[in-house]
């Protein structure tokens, strides 16, 4: 009977995470004005997710508008008086200007804050912090798609002699305890993580999401099959090999 083949599984708590990241940032500094959504909310691509202050900036780009019309007028009665001197250097100044102008603009046209891609918002409560300034490049939401998971199968580092790539893996999820998913292990992280209290190696797996209902940080066990042995050996090898540590 110990002679008989059997599968040889390893397992593992399964975490699912979004198989790519996306951060939103402030385009510019500013006045957070409204913030429209709330980490957990599936959003398409183009949704505005803030909105920007736009007081200031109109108010800097009316008092453009008007040096620039000074300027246009102080170069027009150089021009009159022939004074080339003067009109070249008041026409610099209105290039100087037409340049901040332009700037301003576009931080006009760009007040809505928006999402680059459709997914679920994994942070960004921003709620308790509007009407703060913002600085140019600060993060304020991370969008993940949710199109395609990765599936991360936390494998016990004494098992890693026996964990490869291409391996079986079959994955069930404590949020849908009857359904199943037959998958492959894709990849094998090279460095062990310590995860509650037990050193691990993350084996990862790549499953499709179509209907988005599986979210980032689902959790399940993972069982990877590595071909058959012998029954004896599926029950004792760690034994054995807790034996032969401790003799050396």
């Amino acid at each position: 009977i110990l002679l008989w083949p059997v599968p040889h599984s390893l397992n593992g708590q399964a975490t699912l995470q979004p198989s790519v990241r996306r951060f939103v940032t402030a385009p510019f500094a500013g006045i957070l004005k409204q913030t429209l959504h709330a980490p957990g909310d599936v959003v398409a691509a183009g949704t505005v997710l803030a909105m920007m202050d736009g007081q200031e900036i109109e108010l800097t780009l009316t008092g453009l508008i008007a040096e620039r019309n000074r300027l246009q007028k102080q170069k027009d009665a150089s021009a009159a008086a022939r004074d080339t001197a003067a009109a070249q250097i008041a026409q610099l100044e209105i290039e100087r200007v037409n340049a901040q102008i332009a700037l301003q603009q576009y931080r006009a046209d760009n007040l809505a804050i928006k999402s680059p891609i459709a997914g679920i918002l994994l942070s960004g409560d921003l709620k308790r912090v509007e009407g703060s300034p913002l600085s140019p490049g600060q993060s304020l939401f991370e969008i993940a798609p949710l199109a395609e998971m990765v599936v991360e199968v936390a494998i016990p580092a004494i098992d890693i002699p026996y964990l490869s790539p291409a391996l079986p893996l079959h994955l069930t999820l404590n949020a849908y305890p009857y359904e199943t998913w037959s998958l492959q292990v894709e990849k094998v992280q090279p460095r062990a993580v310590v995860q509650d209290g037990a050193t691990v190696f993350m084996a990862e797996a790549m499953l499709p999401n179509p209907d988005n209902r599986l979210r980032p940080g689902m959790r399940g066990q993972g069982e990877i099959v590595n071909g058959e042995r012998a029954l004896g050996w599926v029950l004792f090898h760690r034994v054995w090999e807790d034996i032969v540590r401790w003799l050396r």
